[in-house]
């Protein structure tokens, strides 16, 4: 019997943040991808029915404002969770699942952004998800200044000086991630123009710059490890759904 594609349902709030190479991680192993633009009027499915994974993804928001439509997203992210839905949440989306289980969501003491290491716990190497991650220390990009605390029952799986909870899996098929392990070198440029500038006319001098050079590098060392882990996000989501 040949074996249904899994669906994957990411919620977009911001059009330069979408799957990044996950999205072409998931079509080439068959996966079938809908994206919903919450934050601008998209409609969210009146049940859970029509997908197998859904995918929270980033945004320049915070998960404290108080519109109608995160409102209505945080009330079908918690009805997904409870109803075993395999759920990942990027950034803004790990945020939103923290919050949504009863967890704070603030600002931290300074922002993280750009390429830099993330303290990868021991219980990561037994994690569906994250097992792959390097220990004690993986490099990962970065973009957000609020972080949170988790929520209750969920184990810690990578944290940061500044920011101690920077991975959690909640239950056996949640996970929230403030980093971007989605990010691939288009993406990474398209978020460049929208929060700093052309990359062509950034200062020389500037951070935004430094980045750009970083990238050429730094990413390479990463999008291996992202297409393992968007391969193990879909097994997760094929197991559950069988």
């Amino acid at each position: 019997m040949t074996q249904r594609a899994v669906r994957v349902l990411a919620l977009r709030h911001i059009m330069c943040e979408y799957l990044g190479g996950f999205e072409r991680y998931f079509k080439e192993s068959g996966a079938q991808v809908t994206y919903i633009d919450t934050a601008t009027g998209g409609q969210l499915p009146t049940n859970h029915d029509g997908y197998d994974l859904l995918a929270i993804l980033g945004g320049p928001m915070s998960v404290n404002d108080t519109d109608a439509w995160l409102a209505a997203e945080k009330r079908f992210v918690r009805e997904a969770v409870e109803g075993g839905k395999t759920t990942v949440g990027f950034c803004l989306g790990a945020q939103m699942i923290a919050t949504v289980f009863g967890a704070k969501v603030a600002p931290g003491e300074r922002k993280e952004v750009g390429f830099m290491t993330i303290d990868v716990a021991d219980t990561a190497a037994s994690d569906p998800l994250l097992k792959d991650f390097t220990r004690p220390q993986q490099l990962v990009y970065q973009l957000h200044q609020e972080g949170f605390e988790l929520p209750k029952g969920a184990v810690r799986l990578a944290s940061s000086a500044a920011y101690p909870n920077q991975a959690y899996r909640l239950g056996e098929r949640c996970w929230g991630m403030q980093f971007h392990i989605e990010l691939d070198h288009t993406m990474f440029i398209e978020w460049i123009k929208e929060y700093w500038g052309d990359p062509a006319t950034l200062p020389a001098d500037s951070y935004a710059r430094k980045m750009v050079d970083d990238a050429s590098q730094r990413l390479p060392q990463i999008e291996p490890l992202s297409r393992t882990v968007a391969n193990n996000i879909l097994k997760v989501a094929a197991e559950s759904s069988k």
